[in-house]
């Protein structure tokens, strides 16, 4: 059981929305909600006093949108956990946030179980996506024909991570299935990340649905 609760931003223009979350959140004993923010422009200067375990943003709100305001927090702090809640549909808009280095997106309607998941999945160094989310990018994404090119880039083992990074596994977890070292699979990893020009592992699981990595490996 963990000891300390995750503290938790909220970052939505909707206030009924964003105090639903925190309604949600807060019957557990697991979430701290520390703050709630209507714009990005709030969410910014809030990070800029405090630093929250998580982040769940939406994408479109006034005066500075989620977006830009995901892009201005990385830049200033590369660790942070951002997950996505958004009803956003548009394929481009979400790979353009991914590349950024968010850790999830969750679509707005999604059940409460799939948020507390993701919530947990991304607090623990993974990476989380609903499914439709997930679909879209296959949809927007998908290459007629495989990149052979790109497959024959990668080593057996770099395969193999590859395929459980797009599965949702941590470095731990992988590390424990292919009974291998932590250290080893951040090796690789830095590895793969080189090869395909990507610095997350969530962009690594936009390259590989680019390129069929998925079915090919």
């Amino acid at each position: 059981m963990r000891g300390t609760k995750v503290s938790v931003l909220l970052v939505d223009d909707h206030p009924i929305f964003t105090e639903g979350l925190k309604l949600l959140l807060t019957t557990t004993n697991n979430y701290e909600v520390i703050g709630t923010c209507q714009n990005g422009r709030e969410m910014l200067d809030f990070l800029a006093i405090h630093q929250p375990d998580i982040v769940l943003v939406d994408i479109n709100m006034p005066v500075l949108d989620g977006e830009e305001a995901i892009q201005k927090a990385l830049e200033l702090q590369p660790d942070l956990r951002i997950i996505v809640l958004t009803s956003e549909g548009k394929g481009a808009i979400v790979e353009r946030i991914i590349h950024s280095g968010v850790k999830g997106f969750v679509s707005k309607s999604s059940c409460q179980a799939e948020l507390v998941d993701a919530i947990e999945t991304v607090y623990e160094g993974g990476v989380h996506f609903s499914q439709d989310i997930f679909d879209l990018l296959i949809t927007s994404m998908r290459q007629p024909e495989r990149n052979r090119s790109v497959i024959d880039l990668f080593t057996i083992r770099e395969k193999e991570i590859i395929r459980l990074l797009c599965d949702g596994k941590t470095s731990k977890e992988i590390a424990l299935e292919l009974n291998i070292n932590h250290r080893t699979v951040e090796t690789h990893k830095a590895k793969i990340f080189e090869k395909t020009g990507v610095n997350n592992t969530i962009s690594l699981v936009v390259c590989a649905i680019k390129d069929n990595l998925i079915e090919s490996i």
